[in-house]
């Protein structure tokens, strides 16, 4: 029988509700291919894999996982613990391919490989199927670069607006003539004139690309 109150004594181990799940189906004479069906395991390596990790031995004699006394928790996570950040970790884990998606997801507290993706996602990585790993998003990469020459163009436009511009007085008396002549504001006609200069010179498309 196990006594799950005396494993969580010992500070080799890491006894989670998945561990505990694992080692009381077990324990009832739950087999091998009932127990990967039922945690939805890829198969009996992936939970002989997260058992080890948490500091367990499968003993076949007993058929139960019992403490692995020859490892100290810190030395069955040290490829956890070694890796930079977060994603780094993840990337290391798929790379051993050692655990399903599902049972990396559960190894970082994420509901499901799903909401590992999305995790994966913000951080600027795809799956790539190929690879069998997240590899970085280069789309997404050229997507905030182009957000951020977007934004520095708004602020650029927006010191400028409301600037007076200076004209030779000869283009200014024409201006004037020209708008009572017309009867076409003198506003409307200088932007006009520009957005003809713009559209000649392929730069306002050019622009409307920019911040649009």
């Amino acid at each position: 029988m196990v006594d799950i109150a005396e494993l969580k004594e010992m500070e080799e181990i890491d006894v989670t509700e998945k561990v505990v799940t694992v080692l009381e189906e077990l324990d009832k004479g739950t087999t091998r291919d009932e127990l990967v069906e039922m945690l939805d395991y890829s198969g009996w390596k992936s939970i002989d894999t997260y058992m080890r990790r948490k500091g367990f031995r499968f003993d076949s004699e007993g058929g139960n996982f019992v403490p692995d006394v020859s490892k100290s928790k810190t030395e069955v996570d040290v490829n956890l613990s070694d890796s930079e950040s977060k994603v780094d970790k993840i990337k290391a884990l798929f790379a051993e391919n050692d655990l399903g998606s599902a049972e990396i997801a559960d190894e970082f507290g994420f509901e499901d490989h799903l909401e590992l993706a999305e995790y994966m996602a913000s951080e600027g990585y795809r799956w790539d199927s190929e690879a069998g790993n997240y590899i970085k998003d280069e789309d997404m990469q050229t997507t905030n670069c182009i957000t951020e020459q977007k934004e520095e163009i708004i602020d650029e436009v927006n010191k400028t607006v409301g600037k007076v511009v200076h004209l030779d007085e000869d283009i200014v008396r024409l201006l004037e003539v020209y708008s009572l002549y017309s009867g076409v504001n003198e506003d409307k006609i200088v932007e006009e004139a520009l957005n003809r200069h713009f559209n000649s010179n392929g730069f306002l498309e050019e622009i409307k690309s920019k911040v649009a």
